[in-house]
């Protein structure tokens, strides 16, 4: 698959065998910079992967203002989805089809997930294809994205064009795709893991790449990216608090399971050093539980309203390095080892 072994890309999900209905014609695109060919990554073995350095576009930079009248009227559509109650499936998707009209990419990316996976609507391969070109036609780095890979895959209606396919996730990395950049960031972080028992400076070396790539879709909002930087921070580098800050600005757009983990490490549940403080706790708990009667909420307060003491011995980690001090595999801290004071360590 296009994005097969990378860690996580969680804004859609695509499980489909659909029936062939029609195959457009897909041009290769025109606006790539040839220069920029950032997709050769996914053509090399994991081990032999060069360390290109990335270019932090911002998607907002090529994307067209969401008027509020389109906003409203997906907010609305979610809020719907999210309801206690029976509510209309077609209700739902007329929403977001208005929505989607009047510009909002936000509904365009919801009703293709929807459409493809027969969610509250009939599975309709060919009603998502569309939105997703009617994305390019627009330019936008999502269509680009999700194009790539229905390229990739030659399963979703259109033929299987591997070139083509490159060039639209170019396109899309090229203009600011916080999907696009997460891609990247899961390749190196599969090289990482190609030198996990026998190569400490390499190891860091990719380690430190897939950071990157990472905090660049993770200044662009892009959860997934945040929350898998906590992981490898708290994780593989040893650096809790500088993994609860990831939580944390996960946590206040509205991601609960970095809420959680943000909860669980501060209660200590981990043995990691922290005094547990109850009405910090309290804080926590009480947005997790707002966070479950409504999963639009975000908490922009976050960082005042419940935040984050130092550790015991760490502080606020800022002067530690993200590296691993070394071999094999850590998805989870068992026994934590505090990292010296030395600043070559």
């Amino acid at each position: 698959m296009y994005f097969q072994n990378i860690p996580f890309i969680f804004d859609f999900i695509i499980i489909i065998s659909g029936t062939f209905m029609y195959s457009p014609n897909i041009p290769f695109p025109k606006d790539l910079n040839p220069d920029e060919h950032i997709s050769i990554l996914f053509e090399m073995p994991a081990r032999d992967r060069p360390l290109i350095e990335p270019i932090c576009r911002r998607q907002a930079d090529f994307i067209a203002p969401i008027s509020e009248e389109a906003r409203d009227l997906y907010i609305k559509g979610r809020q719907l989805e999210f309801l206690r109650a029976p509510v209309e499936d077609a209700d739902i998707i007329a929403l977001f089809e208005e929505a989607a009209k009047k510009g909002n990419w936000d509904a365009y990316k919801r009703l293709i997930r929807m459409y493809l996976v027969g969610q509250r609507v009939e599975k309709n391969n060919q009603r998502a294809l569309e939105l997703v070109l009617a994305l390019v036609d627009a330019k936008h780095p999502y269509g680009y994205f999700v194009l790539g890979q229905f390229l990739h895959e030659g399963e979703y209606l259109i033929k299987q064009d591997i070139k083509k396919a490159y060039a639209y996730f170019d396109l899309a990395y090229q203009h600011g795709s916080p999907q696009a950049q997460a891609a990247i960031g899961g390749l190196y972080a599969e090289a990482e893991v190609a030198y996990i028992n026998e190569d400490l400076n390499k190891l860091n070396q990719y380690l430190n790449q897939s950071f990157k790539y990472y905090q660049c879709a993770g200044e662009q909002g892009h959860q997934a990216s945040l929350y898998q930087l906590a992981l490898t921070t708290g994780g593989s580098v040893k650096n809790i608090p500088k993994a609860l800050r990831y939580y944390q600005k996960a946590a206040m757009l509205g991601h609960g399971k970095s809420m959680y983990a943000m909860y669980s490490r501060l209660k200590n549940n981990n043995n990691e050093g922290y005094i547990p403080d109850p009405d910090l706790l309290k804080c926590i708990n009480d947005k997790m539980e707002l966070l479950d009667e409504n999963p639009l909420l975000t908490f922009p307060n976050l960082e005042t309203e419940c935040p984050l003491p130092l550790h015991p011995i760490l502080g606020d980690g800022s002067q530690y390095p993200d590296k691993r001090r070394e071999l094999g595999f850590m998805q989870r801290v068992k026994s934590f080892g505090y990292p010296t004071n030395d600043p070559n360590d």
